[in-house]
């Protein structure tokens, strides 16, 4: 066996491992700076649905204020229908009485 052969093979191979090496440290240098521009994405994307979140909360809160001023404007207008509704029966109410009285009837 050719010590010098061998030694040059050794060599060889070792340089071929050191090129490969390098290639994985810099590829796994651009990964790692890669996952650090990725974890700054996902920690707007955080804060971006967080906001979207407390949107959605204050319009679901406002909507349901809203549904109950609407609610409550229905009840006071089916009151104040039923008053005007009990006023009118009592006008026509009265002038039929009055048309009765005076003895004319009802007017066709």
């Amino acid at each position: 066996m050719d010590v010098d052969r061998t030694i040059e093979l050794l060599l060889e191979n070792q340089a071929r491992f050191d090129a490969r090496l390098g290639a994985l440290t810099e590829v796994q240098s651009r990964n790692q700076q890669m996952i650090g521009q990725l974890a700054g994405v996902v920690g707007k994307l955080a804060a971006v649905q967080q906001r979207a979140n407390d949107n959605l909360e204050e319009l679901r809160r406002r909507t349901e204020e809203e549904q109950q001023r609407a609610q409550a404007a229905e009840r006071r207008l089916e009151e104040k229908l039923e008053n005007l509704t009990d006023n009118m029966n009592a006008l026509v109410k009265t002038v039929d009485e009055l048309i009765r009285r005076d003895g004319r009837g009802p007017a066709v």
